[in-house]
């Protein structure tokens, strides 16, 4: 995803909602992948000042479902979190904003300041299989 304001506490992507999705939002600076399974929050953050000034932020999913978040094209976090959401969310794919139920802990929309991030042609959800 690319990014114009850094850092800004906003969801900058969020697909599902508060018993199944994903989201990759900033809080305090710090950038946040959460993913909710069956109501339970699992977040892997990344608190390095290489996201405070990143343009280009990017989380990927290997096929053993580690977790990889980059800024500017550098590895800066990798981890395995305990699962991946066991159905399909019931909320759409949301871009910029986390409407309805919040799937993270942050107050909706929680909406960034960006008009349009540009998301990658090869952008999917989180295929539960």
């Amino acid at each position: 995803m690319n990014i114009t304001t850094p850092g800004t506490d906003s969801v900058l992507v969020a697909h599902g909602g508060r018993m199944h999705g994903w989201t990759l939002f900033f809080e305090k600076g710090v950038l946040h992948f959460a993913i909710n399974r069956a109501g339970k929050l699992e977040n892997i953050a990344a608190d390095d000042a290489k996201f405070a000034s990143a343009k280009t932020i990017t989380a990927a999913r290997a096929a053993d479902a580690t977790v990889t978040l980059s800024a500017d094209g550098r590895e800066i976090l990798k981890q395995k979190p305990s699962g991946l959401p066991a159905t399909m969310p019931g909320e759409g794919l949301q871009v910029g904003r986390d409407l309805n139920a919040a799937v993270g802990n942050y107050k909706t929309p929680s909406p960034s300041p960006e008009k349009f991030p540009t998301l990658p042609s090869n952008c999917n959800p989180v295929d539960p299989r």
